[in-house]
């Protein structure tokens, strides 16, 4: 851990002990320490109870704090690190506090170290956390079925931390997972935890693990039935996959390369083919065609993110995606400025974007075709990056004046075929 971090969690301790109170920095930091990855938020535990921990939080404020308090709990802020700290006036003893951290409920999490300055960076470790971070196990604090019975989220949690941290879910978890998933429904699942835990998922660099991991739990199909049915048919023109979800896997991995770290990107691209299912035809050449599957693919994705638990404009960003991805392997050199320009206007934020969706979507081994149509998306980026160079300078060159300061200045008189028109077509054509 870095030096001025370590300062810093010593400030926070020194202060609270002041207070006559324990404090420690438990879970996902503790263990993120251990196997030497950044965290986002540091999680903190005291003994102090509500009243004292907001006087504590109160003396810090010389170290750039701001604050938030809800409840038992203050978020807040020193330095750049996100802190989040739990009151629990009722740890008395050693044991309180393994039963505290058992709440955690895998044990790679249900780890800590004390920030006290007489015991300061001790590691309290009753549930052999240390050991399985080591081994690389995934498992829970107690029975997985309880626990998994009481909490569903929890599956969808242990099969993340399976995904993220690259480590294997101890057997026993494992079957329970498995065992659960006919009796457990999706709608009891809380929609903004399954909506985090996806997105990081699919944030991964090989974001194809990740939905392996899924299928194998027997939950991937659970959550996404829709992309089951992909399984069913096979990519006509890239023989090296057998079926369109194999296709989709390599095209989530393409996109994970080409935009890392956007788990909200990748979810396009995992949708992106949802329509076929219901578009599926036989053509006149005995192939399977699917046409119009990117305007259904439009209207099935919607309501699948509706049902993950994305917001909004979440979902507006994913379905115009999916709209849209097969636009640009339709382009040809005698297209219009203007139906170029229709394209980057109807896109707007989104433009760029679509431009590395169909690029992650040329997954062929027949390396002619595949060059060609990346070559034809290359001349489509190539001449709507001319475009919207040409229409700033355009944009940079409007006069001060217009149409109507020229003729209050020239008193001309407005009339049909002269005047005001006259004027507006010398100025457009200055």
């Amino acid at each position: 851990m870095e030096s001025n971090l370590l300062q810093l969690l010593k400030n926070i301790g020194e202060s609270f002990f002041k207070e006559g109170q324990k404090i420690y920095i438990v879970g996902e930091a503790v263990r993120d320490d251990f196997l030497n990855k950044q965290t986002k938020n540091y999680e903190l535990l005291t003994t102090a109870n509500t009243d004292t921990l907001l006087k504590v939080i109160s003396s810090l404020a010389t170290l750039h704090l701001t604050k938030e308090v809800i409840n038992n709990t203050a978020q807040f802020n020193l330095n750049g690190h996100n802190f989040i700290i739990k009151s629990s006036p009722k740890i008395f003893s050693k044991n309180d506090l393994y039963t505290e951290l058992g709440t955690n409920q895998f044990t790679i999490n249900s780890i800590a170290r004390s920030l006290s300055p007489e015991d300061f960076w001790e590691l309290i470790d009753p549930y052999n956390g240390i050991k399985d971070i080591e081994n690389k196990i995934i498992k829970t604090v107690f029975d997985p079925e309880f626990v998994f019975k009481e909490n569903p989220n929890l599956i969808i949690s242990c099969i993340k931390y399976s995904i993220i941290l690259d480590f294997t879910i101890e057997e026993k978890t494992f079957n329970a997972i498995k065992k659960l998933q006919p009796h457990i429904n999706i709608q009891n699942l809380d929609k903004k935890i399954l909506r985090n835990e996806l997105l990081e998922i699919l944030s991964q660099n090989t974001p194809s693990k990740g939905i392996i991991t899924f299928l194998n739990t027997g939950w991937l199909f659970k959550i996404l039935p829709e992309l089951e049915l992909l399984k069913q048919y096979p990519e006509e023109e890239n023989k090296n996959f057998k079926d369109t979800f194999s296709h989709t896997l390599k095209v989530i991995d393409n996109c994970a390369m080409l935009y890392p770290n956007n788990g909200l990107f990748v979810l396009s691209a995992l949708l992106h083919d949802i329509g076929k299912t219901e578009c599926v035809r036989v053509n006149d050449k005995k192939k399977l065609v699917f046409y119009n599957h990117e305007n259904v693919g439009f209207k099935i994705s919607y309501g699948i993110c509706k049902r993950i638990g994305l917001n909004y404009e979440e979902r507006k960003y994913i379905t115009n995606l999916i709209k849209n991805h097969m636009r640009l392997h339709q382009y040809d050199e005698s297209w219009t400025d203007s139906a170029v320009r229709r394209i980057i206007r109807q896109m707007g934020n989104y433009y760029e974007d679509l431009i590395l969706l169909s690029k992650a979507d040329i997954t062929g081994t027949n390396i002619k075709k595949a060059f060609l149509r990346k070559k034809k998306i290359e001349n489509f980026q190539k001449r709507a990056e001319e475009l919207i160079k040409k229409d700033k300078e355009k944009e940079s060159l409007t006069l001060p004046v217009d149409g109507n300061d020229i003729m209050n200045i020239l008193h001309i008189i407005p009339t049909k075929k002269g005047g005001g028109p006259l004027v507006g077509i010398i100025l457009n054509n200055k």
